[in-house]
């Protein structure tokens, strides 16, 4: 598994800013919200419909980022 730079700057104290999306899925979403100063995104699948392999595909494009998803 690879670190996880947000919890490790939190528990040192620091700030970050993210998102929670439960409405909108996008191939570019990641690199949006990244590009909008996000250090992590949360997604909601209990009030939503995403499925499982929407956000497989999601985290698979946040990989490639600097975002937590």
């Amino acid at each position: 598994m690879r670190p996880n730079p947000v919890k490790t700057d939190l528990a040192n104290g620091e700030t970050h800013y993210g998102t929670m999306v439960f409405e909108f899925l996008s191939a570019g979403l990641p690199q949006i919200l990244q590009n909008a100063g996000s250090s992590f995104v949360f997604y909601d699948m209990e009030h939503s419909g995403f499925s499982m392999e929407q956000m497989k595909f999601q985290l698979a494009l946040c990989r490639g980022l600097d975002i937590v998803p």
